[in-house]
């Protein structure tokens, strides 16, 4: 999945040929835990592997979540048509 995506080109074949694809949502993700671990603790200096490890196993856990929580929908969605 791709957070960002923007102007994406295909040709005829639905081949992508041009435009941006955006950044996968895991680095997404794990930039974010990154930017709020370093933000919490400022002046505080981190082993930069660690600090990598620990920022994709949140992002990994959020595509979990996320994964779980659309297939939780699907099952409790109620149809368009019985909409109040």
């Amino acid at each position: 999945m791709k957070a960002f995506p923007n102007g994406i080109i295909t040709n005829g074949d639905g081949l992508i040929i041009g435009g941006q694809q955006g950044m996968d949502l895991r680095d997404w993700f794990a930039g974010m835990a990154m930017l709020g671990m370093l933000s919490e603790h400022s002046g505080i200096r981190y082993d930069t592997d660690e600090l990598t490890q620990f920022s994709y196993e949140v992002a990994d856990a959020m595509m979990k979540a996320r994964l779980k929580n659309d297939s939780m929908e699907e099952k409790t969605s109620v149809p368009k048509d019985q909409h109040l």
